[in-house]
């Protein structure tokens, strides 16, 4: 049989420390992967509104571009997403400056028609974190360009 020495009560609170901070650490890896899931949702979501609009003949039915986004998330996330806004744009190129639908484009031709859908979520954190806000909010955003059609 043998005697316990005065070694062995600072393994277990060795063992004690190891496992809360492993523990923290698991929480906040878990926190921040719901978080850039929501992220990607949201991205996708405008992605979603953005690419009906592109269908012939819907690049004016703007409640059809946010329902196609809001179609695209999960409950989860529709219940703290912002409704989004989708819009026509008009262009001479690709990223180029906004132009009026009427305006000359520096090759003589006319401007491209973008839709534009953003759409934003505020997630709460599942752990408060000193330092760190308790809520964040993500935007997602997608243009592209309608075909003529």
């Amino acid at each position: 049989m043998k005697i316990p020495g005065p070694a062995s009560g600072s393994v277990m609170v060795e063992l004690a420390v190891w496992i809360s901070v492993f523990v923290l650490i698991f929480v906040g890896i878990v926190n921040y992967a719901f978080l850039i899931e929501a992220g990607i949702q949201v991205q996708e979501a405008a992605a979603a509104g953005a690419e009906y609009g592109t269908i012939p003949g819907h690049n004016s039915d703007f409640a059809g571009m946010v329902a196609a986004a809001k179609a695209s998330v999960s409950a989860q996330v529709l219940s703290t997403m912002a409704t989004p806004v989708a819009v026509n744009v008009y262009s001479c190129s690709p990223g180029g400056a906004v132009v009026a639908r009427s305006a000359a484009c520096y090759d003589g031709g006319t401007p491209l028609m973008f839709v534009q859908v953003t759409t934003s979520v505020t997630e709460s954190q599942v752990m408060q974190y000193v330092g760190m806000p308790s809520t964040l909010t993500m935007t997602g955003f997608a243009s592209f360009e309608v075909p003529w059609a």
